[in-house]
This record gives structure tokens, C-alpha cells and sequence, in this order.
């Protein structure tokens, strides 16, 4: 998968398991120790997240996050709701 889609794919994951949470996106990047305009920029697909953040987000989410990478993004949505 080209490197841009896969940026796309989980800045979609991010935003919908936040919501999902109900995280602003002012406690992710406190969470997190970043500015809300990186977060922004994740969301936005505009800066890939490291492998380093994405473990961090998920943990703090209680997300599981090796579904997004067996299955599909809309599987891994029904698995968590």
C-alpha cells in the first residue's frame, strides 16, 4: 500500500476511535506530548504518525491497534463497537 494511503487509512482510524472515546484533540496531544497542531497535521494525513506515537495513542485509547493491520478499517471499527 503506497505510502500516502496508509497515512489516509489511519488518520481515519484515529479520528473515528477518538470520537468513538470521546477524546478532544487537546487530551490526545496532551497524552501524547505534542502540540495540537501535530495532531491536526495526523489527522489531516498532511504527517505520517510514528510507530512510537501510534503505540502510545493506543495504549492511552485502550485500543488494540494489531487489527487495523489484519483486517480492513471497517472490521476493525465493528470489532470495537
Amino acid at each position: 500500500m503506497p505510502a500516502l494511503q496508509e497515512k489516509e487509512r489511519i488518520a481515519k482510524m484515529m479520528f473515528v476511535l477518538r470520537t468513538i472515546s470521546g477524546k478532544t484533540q487537546a487530551k490526545i496531544s496532551k497524552s501524547l506530548n505534542l502540540t495540537f497542531q501535530q495532531v491536526q497535521k495526523y489527522k489531516k494525513a498532511q504527517n505520517g504518525i510514528g510507530a512510537d506515537k501510534l503505540f502510545l495513542l493506543a495504549k492511552s485509547q485502550g485500543w488494540d491497534i494489531k487489527h487495523s493491520f489484519k483486517c480492513s478499517f471497517f472490521h476493525f471499527i465493528c470489532i470495537r463497537i
